[in-house]
């Protein structure tokens, strides 16, 4: 069993760093001397854009796991995860990390729904599998924030 949610875990040690990486990224961008120069306005579009398509993406996530499956669906997770992350890694502007943002939220709300720890983990260890799941999100989290001061 833990075999098999080593992908899921993956996924939820990615979701805690994408969603802590702008309280790294955005203070480095509003500095003089960055590659380019975010406002405060833009900033706070960075920070919240990847969650404003997320209630709709949850309830569509639901559908697309009964027709799909819970599995394909997290393999398909990795695509936006992927888009956003080069996005943002090849960004000269800050409509590159808004489209980034974006791509990044859709993976958020995919993995927020997802039911495929409760399918596959015995009921023993269910709830032991599905709590590991926030721990390592909030493991991402900081592991993002060391490896921002870096």
């Amino acid at each position: 069993q833990v075999l098999s949610l080593l992908p899921v875990y993956l996924l939820q040690l990615c979701y805690g760093m994408n969603s802590d990486f702008p309280a790294i990224l955005t203070p480095q961008l509003a500095e003089p001397c960055s590659e380019f120069y975010i406002g405060i306005e833009q900033e706070s579009w960075i920070v919240s854009l990847d969650n404003m398509l997320a209630p709709l993406i949850c309830i569509t996530s639901g559908f697309l796991q009964q027709k799909f499956g819970p599995l394909r669906l997290l393999m398909f997770s990795c695509i936006p995860y992927t888009v956003g992350w080069v996005t943002a890694a090849l960004a000269t502007d800050a409509s590159h990390l808004y489209v980034s943002r974006i791509f990044v939220g859709i993976s958020h709300a995919i993995l927020s729904t997802t039911v495929y720890t409760i399918e596959i983990s015995s009921k023993e260890l269910r709830g032991s599998f599905s709590v590991l799941e926030s721990v390592l999100r909030c493991l991402g989290s900081v592991l993002i924030f060391i490896l921002g001061l870096s």
